[in-house]
């Protein structure tokens, strides 16, 4: 599974915003419901790594008695849950919109949603990319604010829209995604 680069990007975060960060994946790939603006401690971590225990993510984590937000971060953007990805991606994007940025066709992602199929590789990993980068944007951002960013031309990006680097067949170690990537991150500073 693809992981943002430069490592720097997101393992220098520190750790509440690793957890926030987590903790946000961790709502958008349907592991554990979180309002934002709750406060996130010790407990909330627990329940998060038993949450993801529960499906094979993070077991080791959450055995542990401390819990480390950056190494629950780490096991979540490796390890992309595609089902509920496509179906909480397309609750905030649509269909149409989210088949452009993943690559993939509309009714695909509606079987995927709906569990009726896996997608291929490729598609699962810019589901999660795109889940993980939709975490990120969260808190600075409402769900249409969100959008808008895709959409808006940043400086940073060469005057190019988010959107337009995760066009086609992209990867998400590709420099165009990892430009993005990094864009998103600055908004945790």
């Amino acid at each position: 599974m693809a992981v943002i680069q430069p490592a720097s990007a997101i393992e220098q975060l520190d750790a509440p915003r690793a957890a926030v960060v987590a903790m946000r994946l961790a709502d958008l790939m349907g592991l554990l419901a979180h309002q934002p603006g709750t406060p996130i401690g010790p407990d909330t971590l627990r329940r998060l790594a038993a949450a993801g225990g529960r499906v094979g993510i993070a077991e080791h984590i959450a055995a542990g008695e401390q819990i480390d937000p950056h190494r629950l971060l780490e096991a979540l953007e490796a390890s992309p849950l595609p089902e509920q990805e496509a179906r909480r991606l397309a609750a905030i994007f649509g269909y149409p919109r989210l088949a452009e940025l993943s690559g993939a066709s509309e009714p695909s992602l509606r079987r995927y949603a709906a569990g009726e199929r896996m997608p291929p590789d490729p598609v699962a990993q810019r589901l999660h990319f795109l889940t993980l980068l939709t975490a990120i944007l969260r808190g600075s951002f409402n769900e249409f604010g969100i959008r808008r960013w895709f959409d808006r031309p940043r400086r940073a990006l060469d005057e190019r829209a988010p959107g337009e680097l995760l066009r086609g067949g992209w990867e998400p170690d590709d420099d165009g995604p990892q430009a993005t990537a990094r864009l998103a991150v600055t908004l945790l500073a």
